[in-house]
């Protein structure tokens, strides 16, 4: 990898190829930034913070700015992240931006000046000042229009179709063994160790390889006519009991029958399944 990535450096240096990639780099970290800031405007607050610390004497810069700008460069520095973080990180590039100390950074400025006020009365209202600028400054993530997050539906933070399932296949067996689809296997995992799935996120090539029974199986239950008698000779192999079919509709359970498999219950667009002995 370092010396693909070198190579790489040596051969678009000074080039108008090098220079494309840098600005489409440089475009793409700025989406990034859009992306996670959402429109808010804490990272202005943020950088008032830096600027005010630059002037608050030497030891605020080496302990506290130098370190920030190094990581701010690391991370944002277009060259960076063309020949590194884009074949490292990939599309989690955006987590990255989790290493500048945004917040610690905005308090202890904050604290800083409060500090040195000496009437109680205006540190009061300097640090109300304060706390209202980062209220305004950031945003309501659920009425946010580019954020992907929603209101929580359980203690679990997963979506409750996926708690349902769980719960079903944990009636069956105490440690239940199942095949499921990427609509399932993010969130099983995390609601019960007990339920063990063929295959998990590495289905998508991330993390790790998987072998090529459980990549096949995950590729066929994923299609709209997927080849059930295949999948139960796979289960079978493995030593899987439980399916569950994500769009699931009963116009075929003539199908899932004639391949081995009886239908325990249906819930919210998914099947689940039991492969007979």
């Amino acid at each position: 990898m370092t010396g693909e990535i070198r190579n790489d450096i040596r051969k678009n240096r000074g080039t108008k190829k090098g220079k494309r990639i840098v600005r489409e780099a440089l475009g793409q970290v700025i989406e990034t930034w859009k992306m996670v800031f959402q429109g808010n405007y804490l990272w202005v607050v943020f950088l008032l913070a830096v600027l005010y610390l630059i002037f608050a004497g030497p030891d605020k810069r080496k302990k506290i700015v130098y370190p920030v700008l190094i990581l701010m460069v690391v991370v944002l520095e277009p060259h960076l992240f063309q020949y590194l973080w884009s074949r490292l990180a990939g599309d989690t590039h955006w987590r990255m931006f989790w290493l500048i100390p945004m917040i610690p950074v905005i308090v202890y400025a904050a604290i800083h000046i409060i500090g040195r006020i000496r009437s109680k009365a205006l540190a009061a209202l300097v640090l109300a000042g304060f706390m209202l600028t980062a209220a305004g400054a950031g945003n309501y993530v659920y009425a946010n229009a580019l954020t992907a997050f929603q209101p929580a539906e359980n203690a679990y933070k997963i979506p409750q179709y996926a708690v349902t399932i769980a719960d079903v296949l944990l009636e069956q067996e105490d440690h239940p063994k199942v095949v499921v689809q990427e609509d399932l296997y993010h969130y099983l995992r995390l609601y019960s160790a007990d339920i063990e799935m063929m295959y998990g996120r590495d289905a998508d090539g991330y993390i790790s390889r998987i072998g090529r029974i459980p990549r096949k199986t995950a590729r066929l239950l994923a299609s709209d006519e997927p080849e059930l008698r295949w999948i139960a000779k796979a289960m079978k192999k493995l030593g899987y009991r439980y399916l569950v079919k994500s769009g699931y509709s009963a116009e075929n359970d003539e199908k899932y029958e004639a391949a081995g498999f009886r239908k325990i219950t249906e819930t919210e667009g998914h099947g689940i399944f039991v492969l007979e002995e």
